[in-house]
């Protein structure tokens, strides 16, 4: 696991004494691609956010407040307490929010936007959620979403993952949905995620938050991407006013945040200058460099505004340095749930920001926060000080070179390294700890750990295309990032050149790195696509199936067009092994191609 630096996992999560306890209901309202001047508040010009806008002004907002550059990062730090610089899931030495929460007693649901493992064991429900509504995978419309799924009209997956198709534009059911649930709760404390999939591509909300900005002359995209923050903001609203109407504002702790920089505003950060070509047409970015997927302050820059009335001051603002991974440390703090302690978990890396909230003046240590962007693509060669940047109160120094002061340069565009090399140098020996510490472990996580599998007998796990390390059946093919499997887009095209007469791309094939929990004998299910996928589309044609690992290599003949094809493999040594799964008879060519969803059952 990615290790804790700078002494600051050893900062007991509670300080001295006995503090006093809190039982606040508890909602937190993550956006998705929504950047840091993507708001009115923070001074944009065009789009409006009144009902974002009077949270900031109701309670304690955070000015210099940071998450992950990507949403998937974000998503595991905000859930386990760590800065999870790569993170594909939540492991299972690792602490949850929402355990934390059911540990005091507290009802908890998520509400959109998952995006840390579609299959057991790395679901919400399997980590500490009572109930799940959610989207497939990472937006509407990849791979592992309900296949043809859209922002209106949308399917969602429930607790017992069956899917289920809604009425109206997906942003509005969420709410709906949630607000519905909080009604249920019936005096008892609850957790709400509320994690909005806007405004994550597919762009596209209501007309009513759409025209708006086209008349205005934005391009479509534009238009449509702050069409779904303006939705968002609307239903904020709405939330708002339920939980006046229910009673419950005054026991209530609402957390508005983002997730990453911004999609669609800004420019890309190349250098430390936007030309007049690149500024054309690029929406208010808050004079912050860089967008969604840079190292630089529009990269990671959040919002993050604290209403609780009565408790927490109007209007107050702090500009103390905090992250993500402080919010599971500072509700524990809060609400008086002490951590649990087990030496074999991993180490919480955040710390408590409950002073802060309430007022009080905390002596914290001089903190350091890591963006880690050297993850894509994933076979990238991986080199120290490329793709990231380390950030103190005041500096960041980025890619081991660049040296810029906040306080006196926000749009980074002075590089002072050669000014201030003794800043540089602390901001270097830290950096150079968290490397020493976690480096061995990141390749291993820019592809995917092991997945448990067999620990019960009949528990299904699903593996997919996205899990892929390198094909060793047949090291010429694609790798998954190579490709678009990600999008169903992108696999709808792949399939149609597969069964094409000439084939034009290479095979998609690849191996899974699967820890066998016990010996037996495993079903594997090959599939082309998921079930929900056009039948036309995933057609099986005559050929084998094929599966290979360290203890078996089985095959079987496909005699007819099919859906699915069966296997069984005795697993005879438990433990990591490299499995492979693949057809042969697909392609006009001859060559293999790859089992792109298999499902993997321990049946004896």
């Amino acid at each position: 696991m990615l290790a804790g630096i700078f002494g600051i996992a050893s900062i007991s999560a509670f300080g001295a004494g006995s503090p006093k306890a809190f039982h606040p209901n508890v909602i937190i309202v993550l956006t998705d691609d929504q950047g840091y001047g993507d708001m009115s508040c923070h001074g944009n010009p065009i789009l409006r956010t009144s009902n974002i806008d009077q949270m900031s002004r109701d309670g304690v907002r955070l000015s210099q407040f940071f998450v992950s550059p990507l949403c998937q990062p974000t998503r595991a730090s905000l859930m386990t307490g760590r800065n999870k610089v790569v993170g594909r899931r939540i492991e299972p030495n690792e602490q949850t929010l929402p355990q934390m929460f059911q540990r005091g007693g507290y009802a908890t649901a998520i509400f959109g936007k998952w995006h840390l493992g579609e299959y057991r064991p790395f679901r919400p429900v399997d980590k500490g959620f009572d109930e799940q509504f959610l989207i497939g995978s990472g937006s509407i419309g990849q791979v592992e979403d309900y296949w043809g799924n859209d922002n209106f009209n949308t399917w969602f997956r429930d607790s017992k993952d069956d899917w289920h198709q809604t009425k109206g534009y997906c942003t509005d059911v969420l709410f709906d949905t949630a607000m519905r649930w909080i009604e249920g709760r019936k005096g008892k404390p609850f957790f709400c995620y509320l994690s909005c999939n806007a405004a994550h591509h597919p762009y596209g909300a209501p007309e009513e938050f759409t025209k708006p900005f086209l008349a205005q002359g934005l391009t479509k995209e534009q238009a449509e991407f702050y069409g779904m923050i303006s939705s968002v903001d609307h239903n904020i609203g709405r939330l708002r006013q339920r939980l006046k109407d229910l009673g419950i504002t005054e026991n209530t702790l609402l957390i508005f945040m983002t997730d990453n920089g911004s999609a669609v505003s800004g420019a890309k950060a190349k250098s430390g200058k936007v030309s007049a070509k690149e500024r054309k047409g690029q929406l208010y970015n808050a004079n912050l460099r860089g967008k969604k997927g840079d190292i630089y302050e529009g990269g990671s820059r959040s919002a993050a505004f604290f209403v609780w009335p009565g408790t927490f001051e109007k209007n107050r603002e702090v500009d103390q340095l905090a992250m993500h991974y402080d919010i599971l440390p500072t509700f524990a703090d809060l609400l008086g749930i002490p951590l649990r302690q087990d030496p074999n978990l991993a180490p919480i890396e955040g710390i408590s920001l409950k002073g802060l909230l309430l007022g009080e003046k905390p002596n914290y240590p001089q903190r350091f926060d890591v963006i880690y962007q050297g993850f894509w693509p994933p076979d990238q060669p991986l080199r120290q000080y490329e793709n990231t940047s380390i950030r103190s109160q005041n500096y960041r120094l980025a890619n081991g070179n660049e040296l810029y002061d906040l306080r006196a340069d926000l749009s980074e565009t002075n590089n002072i390294i050669a000014q201030q090399p003794v800043v540089a140098a602390e901001l270097k020996s830290a950096y150079d700890k968290w490397w020493a510490a976690n480096s061995a472990e990141l390749p291993e996580l820019r592809v995917d750990k092991a997945y448990p599998l067999g620990a019960k007998i009949g528990e299904k796990f699903t593996m997919n295309a996205l899990f892929y390390y390198d094909s060793l059946i047949y090291p010429e093919a694609s790798k998954w990032f190579q490709t678009k499997f990600y999008l169903q887009s992108g696999l709808r095209d792949l399939l149609t050149d597969e069964a094409s007469a000439a084939p034009q791309m290479k095979p998609l094939m690849g191996c899974w790195k699967i820890d066998f929990q016990d010996t037996g004998e495993y079903e594997f299910v090959f599939r082309k696509g998921p079930l929900e996928a056009p039948k036309s589309l995933t057609e099986i044609r005559k050929g084998k199936a094929h599966v290979a690992l360290a203890d078996a290599r089985v095959e079987t003949s496909i005699g007819r067009p099919a859906q699915d094809a069966t296997l069984r493999v005795n697993v005879t040594n438990p433990g990591v092994q490299m499995v492979e799964c693949w057809f042969d008879g697909q392609r006009s060519d001859g060559k293999p191609s790859g089992a792109y969803f298999v499902d993997i059952t321990r049946v004896r």
